[in-house]
């Protein structure tokens, strides 16, 4: 069977006979026919498609990471090996820091 007959094979199947998959025919070099693909992959590279629109308009709010209120989420270094803890300020070696920090 040519290119040409197994193109107008598919066609006449009908758009349902392939659902969820993108099916292209190029009978010539310049022009192609498809059917939609349904779209079953909602993410790109980790994003929801309305997330990357977001983004691009400039209205996206990223989701807010919930952290025990009175309980240290972070440090800084001061050098010789200690670490400033945020948000109580205590400054603590490395050891302690660690058990801090720990979930």
């Amino acid at each position: 069977m040519s290119l040409k007959e197994e193109s107008a094979a598919r066609k006449a199947e009908g758009p349902g006979s392939n659902p969820g998959r993108v099916t292209v025919f190029f009978e010539t070099a310049a022009a192609a026919e498809w059917r939609p693909m349904k779209d079953t992959n909602h993410d790109i590279f980790g994003y929801a498609w309305e997330d990357i629109q977001a983004m691009q308009n400039g209205t996206y709010v990223r989701p807010k990471v919930p952290r025990a209120v009175g309980q240290d989420y972070g440090s800084d270094p001061v050098g010789n090996g200690m670490f400033k803890m945020v948000p109580s300020g205590d400054i603590v070696d490395a050891a302690e820091r660690t058990r801090r920090l720990a979930p």
